[in-house]
């Protein structure tokens, strides 16, 4: 889900019954994972376009004025956004969105401070929020 979101597309999940008519147990399971991230982190695949960035550390998909990164492996300390030109105005874990993370811009980009512990989920989604349309590249 989240690498075809983060390409710009859309994910069919086709899941269907036994020949006596029930689902397997393995789909049941799978689509309440699938319901219980998306309630937490929902609002980064919803409505969200596909990556601004050619290359990327991690998976990305983006609205308007906001940037939704998805950590696969947590590993705190930096994270740098290369060609990422707009310092954000807020940065925060959509499951946590109390828990706000330090950004700095440089040359390379814009890195982002991972806090010592994830949340623990598969996944995580770090919001970017900027004042503006951010800029990717070089200009």
């Amino acid at each position: 889900l989240i690498e075809t979101s983060s390409k710009g597309g859309n994910l069919l999940l086709n899941v269907g019954p036994m020949g006596d008519g029930r689902f397997p147990q393995e789909s049941i399971d799978g689509l309440k994972g699938m319901g219980a991230w998306l309630r937490v982190n929902g609002s980064a695949i919803y409505n969200s376009r596909g990556t601004p960035f050619v290359q990327s550390p991690v998976r990305v998909t983006s609205h308007r004025n906001r940037l939704n990164l998805f950590i696969d492996e947590w590993r705190p300390g930096a994270l740098t956004l290369p060609a990422l030109r707009t310092v954000p105005a807020r940065a925060y874990l959509l499951e946590d969105r109390a828990l706000r993370l330090s950004t700095a811009a440089s040359s390379d980009g814009v890195t982002v401070t991972l806090p010592e512990r994830g949340p623990g989920t598969l996944s995580p989604a770090v919001v970017l929020e900027f004042n503006e349309t951010p800029r990717v590249g070089n200009a």
